[in-house]
């Protein structure tokens, strides 16, 4: 199997708890997480990650572009969940508290 055709890594404190991964075309929501608060949540160029920690921390965000459904080697993480994020140019934007 063939690795991934791209990867970038961004280290960074998430604010409240969240790190937002944003395209070209973003479109902010008010209240990602009304109710029920998943793992991640993703629409139209724009990636909400909960971070698993309400303290102060930096997070490592690793964002992979695949030409395939990447192989399950998370085996030992303790959460996961999949979502597609469409991006309508190829540049994202990783955001935490007042870095990007």
């Amino acid at each position: 199997m063939t690795g991934p055709l791209a990867s970038v890594e961004a280290l960074l404190p998430p604010e409240h708890g969240i790190i937002i991964v944003a395209g070209a075309a973003a479109d902010f929501l008010d209240d990602p997480f009304a109710g029920e608060v998943p793992l991640c949540f993703a629409g139209d160029d724009i990636l909400y990650l909960m971070s698993a920690s309400d303290s102060y921390h930096c997070a490592r965000v690793v964002l992979e572009s695949w030409a395939a459904t990447p192989p399950d080697d998370r085996q030992d993480a303790d959460a996961q969940q999949q979502v597609t994020l469409a991006l309508s140019e190829g540049t994202v934007h990783v955001s935490g508290m007042l870095e990007f």
